[in-house]
């Protein structure tokens, strides 16, 4: 999954998790994002509130702006793709659920 998705579409780590068939390993995700040597779009990757969780904020928030996404004081309030979009996809709302 985490390849799959393209520029200005923002998943959570519960997402991620549930595509691999581990739903309840978000957290889990989370680590190995911060620990792999795999060039990922980690920044693509937020928690389920939209709130950026990284250890590079400010390098996230760049990342995402320079996609076209819209982070307000560390949140994901709107993405042109995917779960923050408004609009449906791969059977997600576009609620911070």
């Amino acid at each position: 999954m985490l390849l799959a998705l393209g520029a200005g579409e923002v998943a959570t780590y519960g997402d991620v998790a549930e595509v691999a068939g581990y739903p309840a390993q978000s957290r889990l995700v989370g680590r190995i994002l911060s620990t792999t040597d795999v060039d990922v779009p980690w920044w693509r990757v937020v928690n389920a509130r939209g709130c950026i969780v990284s250890g590079h904020p400010r390098e996230q928030g760049e990342l995402l702006r320079a996609e076209g996404v819209t982070v307000i004081d560390g949140r994901v309030r709107r993405a042109p793709v995917g779960r923050f979009s408004g609009s449906t996809r791969r059977g997600q709302s576009g609620s911070d659920a």
